[in-house]
C-alpha cells in the first residue's frame, strides 16, 4: 500500500521546486518570516501557565511519594542494555536537529556513550528535570496538499525536529511505561502492528 501512494504522488503530485513564492514573497529570509508569523500565531506556551504548572508539580510529587520503592525499581531498569536498544531503534537518514547530531552519530559512537546517556536518563527521571536544550527544535514547513496552492502559507504545516538525544530519552521512558500506555480498541492509527491488528479484526468479524 505505501508503494502505491508513492507511485501515485510521483505521477500526479506537483513537484516542489527549490525556488517558490509564498504569500507573494520569494526571498528566503522573507519566506522564513512568513512561516514564523504563521506558525507563531498558533503557538501556545504551556510552560508559562503558572497555575497549571504548579498543579502538575503537586500531582507529580504526590505520585512520586505514593510509588515509593517502585520508583527506585524504575531507575534500576534504566541500564545500558535498554539505552543501547533505544539508540539502535532510532531511524537512520533523518534530518539533524538543532545540535547537528544525527542518529548515526549515536549508533556509531564509542560504546562508552551509552553509559553517559544511561546516567543522564537516570538523573532526569530521579530529579524530574529536563535540560533546556531538549526544548529546542528546528521548525520545518511541510506541504499539506501537493496538488494545492504551493504559494499559500496556509497549505503548509509545521513539524519540529528536536535533539536526537531527547528522542533516546523519550524512547527509554516509553519502554518503562509501555505497560500503562493503553489506547482504545477502536483506535487504529499510530499503533504497533496495525496491519496485523486490522487483519485479526476482519477475521473476527467474518467468523462472527
Amino acid at each position: 500500500m505505501p508503494e502505491f501512494w508513492k507511485t501515485w504522488n510521483r505521477k500526479f503530485s506537483k513537484n516542489i521546486g527549490s525556488h517558490t513564492t509564498v504569500d507573494g514573497y520569494s526571498n528566503g529570509a522573507e519566506i522564513a518570516n512568513v512561516f514564523a508569523d504563521c506558525f507563531g500565531s498558533v503557538f501556545h506556551d504551556s510552560a508559562s501557565h503558572t497555575v497549571a504548572k504548579l498543579e502538575f508539580v503537586a500531582g507529580f510529587q504526590k505520585v512520586r511519594s505514593s510509588v515509593g520503592s517502585d520508583y527506585e525499581h524504575c531507575l534500576e531498569r534504566v541500564d545500558v542494555e535498554l539505552v543501547d536498544e533505544c539508540i539502535k531503534g532510532l531511524k537512520k537518514g533523518k534530518a539533524y536537529g538543532p545540535d547537528n547530531i544525527s542518529a548515526e552519530h549515536l549508533q556509531y559512537a564509542h560504546p562508552s556513550l551509552v553509559v553517559h546517556i544511561k546516567l543522564l536518563a537516570q538523573l532526569i527521571i530521579k530529579h524530574g528535570y529536563v535540560p533546556d536544550g531538549f526544548g529546542l527544535g528546528l521548525i520545518v514547513p511541510l506541504v499539506k496538499d501537493k496538488s494545492g496552492n504551493l504559494s499559500d502559507s496556509n497549505n503548509y504545516r509545521a513539524i519540529t525536529i528536536g535533539p536526537v538525544i531527547s528522542k533516546v530519552i523519550e524512547a527509554i521512558i516509553i519502554k518503562l511505561c509501555e505497560d500503562n500506555l493503553n489506547t482504545d480498541d477502536l483506535q487504529f492509527g499510530f499503533k504497533r502492528d496495525i496491519a496485523r491488528l486490522y487483519k485479526c479484526r476482519v477475521l473476527m468479524q467474518i467468523n462472527y
